[in-house]
């Protein structure tokens, strides 16, 4: 079940509420909704059905936890040469 599309069926022929703004640092009602990650996640077909209806790719799985893995990897490498720089370029210069 897509949640996200029934909420939006439900809820598609309601009105929307105007929103008040009672202090001038209030946003203005017409800024654009910021989208959250959770509307683009869908469910995944498996590659091959399983007698016991589990649908849980393991392979799949493997593959994403090990993208995830290496991009972390990759994220704190950079950021600790990151700070390496800081380090050298905020140190004293006659040593």
């Amino acid at each position: 079940m897509d949640f996200s599309a029934a909420l939006e069926q439900a809820t598609r022929f309601m009105p929307t509420p105007p929103l008040a703004t009672t202090s001038p640092q209030h946003l203005s009602a017409d800024v654009g909704v910021q989208r959250s990650t959770l509307e683009f996640a869908q469910f995944v077909q498996p590659a091959q059905t399983n007698l016991d209806g589990n649908t849980v790719d393991l392979d799949r799985e493997r593959a994403a936890f090990a993208q995830n893995a290496i991009l972390y990897q990759l994220a704190v490498t950079s950021l600790d040469d990151e700070l390496k720089e800081f380090k050298q370029a905020s140190s004293d210069p006659r040593r």
